[in-house]
């Protein structure tokens, strides 16, 4: 029998008669945790090609290897005319960067917490992980992107255990119904937990690289423990900004929340107004630090219109994701955003993307509720709205909404509930 996880379960099985894996939330899967929904298929690379051609799908193993020579985007990949850029890749906006070494802790937070709740986004310096590292780093996966194809999608092959530390590579993102990856290559590090996280990042190590990188293994742990610091510590600011307890957040987040680091590669294009590296969507999780190189290309979206995260190389970005949202009773707003890509330069960026504990309760503090913002959300669990939001992504076929806060709808109150 073929194993399918939910990525895969509708777009092959209806055509190929395929016998499935158990659903997630079965004896087959675990639905609780959002790994269950960014693992890959465990089936031979030349099954499902067998199958796409059978469609009359194009089938393309890795997008940096089909740019070579282009002149013209496949199909697959020309993203409808509504969607399409409509601004320039260097028009940067106004986006706040913040010096994390302020020594007043009130001004610091208060920077953090009005960038959150007026932008959803924002830049970081004088943080607490290294960019040496971080760049060390990023030249040994481009020399992975750049390895020849049949060697990269030995990852994409891989099955992978839901509850341990896995990794996988992505030719062509736009296999994957989930996310909003498009014009990219991604190579992905899963960890559900942080228990022993520096054993999690050597066998990540030796899956990507079998003959040892330890330019890779150690910069990488390096990245994993500054990136928990930063994180730590801005969700501690953005907490105190609205008067909690310093760890009310990331105390759902650490040490049992996943988290997920994923490299994307986004090649350059010969007719980037005709595609987008990453279409617009929200991030489902609570916060994600963000480093992109100088290619840029990543925009923000606020009041209808688009800005240009500038590139900065001491900098990392920090997007509020749809939980924290949730969480704050929408007093901290989630980013819509997007990547484009260019004509001249490839883009690499790294996304540590963190999700809290499967289980938490996600309804705001009443603290946080007042007659002018009365509760916006009803009671609603990490592990439900994870559910909610991926099933949504799966049942609506593309151009859809990647946002993940109009998957909300039955969970935000009415006004006649506000008062309940």
């Amino acid at each position: 029998m073929l194993e399918l996880t939910n990525t895969w379960r509708n777009r092959i099985a209806p055509l190929a008669g395929l016998e499935l894996a158990a659903e997630p939330g079965t004896a087959g899967g675990d639905v609780s945790h959002p790994s269950a929904f960014l693992i890959i298929p465990s089936v031979r690379r030349d099954e499902i090609r067998e199958i796409m051609v059978a469609r009359g799908e194009e089938v393309i193993s890795s997008i940096l290897e089909l740019t070579d020579g282009m002149e013209e985007i496949p199909s697959s990949h020309l993203v409808p005319s509504e969607l399409r850029p409509t601004t320039k890749l260097d028009d940067w906006g106004p986006i706040p960067v913040i010096d994390m070494s302020l020594k007043d802790r009130n001004v610091l937070k208060k920077l953090v917490g009005d960038a959150a709740r007026d932008w959803g986004v924002f830049q970081v310096i004088n943080h607490n992980v290294s960019i040496p590292e971080l760049l060390s780093v990023g030249e040994e996966v481009k020399l992975f992107f750049h390895r020849p194809c049949e060697n990269k999608v030995k990852l994409e092959l891989e099955p992978l255990k839901i509850l341990d530390t896995e990794v996988y590579y992505t030719g062509d993102n736009t296999k994957e119904d989930l996310h909003s990856l498009y014009w990219a290559e991604s190579l992905v590090c899963l960890w559900k937990s942080w228990s022993k996280i520096t054993e999690k990042v050597t066998r990540s190590s030796d899956l990507i690289f079998p003959g040892g990188n330890e330019a890779f293994r150690s910069g990488t742990n390096e990245i994993v423990m500054g990136c928990r610091i930063l994180t730590v510590e801005v969700l501690h600011l953005l907490a105190e900004y609205l008067g909690l307890e310093a760890g009310f957040f990331s105390d759902h987040c650490f040490p049992e929340g996943s988290s997920l680091f994923r490299w994307n590669y986004y090649p350059s294009c010969p007719r980037p107004n005709e595609t987008l590296g990453a279409i617009a969507h929200t991030d489902p999780n609570l916060l994600t630090v963000l480093y992109q190189d100088e290619a840029g290309g990543l925009q923000v979206k606020k009041n209808d219109v688009w800005y240009g995260v500038q590139p900065m190389t001491e900098a990392l970005i920090i997007n509020i994701g749809d939980c924290l949202h949730i969480f704050s009773n929408a007093i901290f707003h989630s980013v819509v955003h997007q990547v484009l890509v260019n004509e001249k330069a490839h883009r690499l960026s790294l996304a540590a993307i963190y999700y809290l504990e499967q289980q938490t309760d996600m309804t705001a503090p009443d603290s946080l509720v007042t007659e002018k913002r009365p509760r916006m959300f009803k009671s609603l669990s990490a592990h439900d709205y994870w559910t909610m939001i991926f099933n949504e992504r799966r049942e609506h076929k593309f151009p859809k909404s990647l946002n993940g806060l109009e998957a909300l709808r039955d969970f935000i109150r009415r006004p006649q509930e506000q008062t309940a």
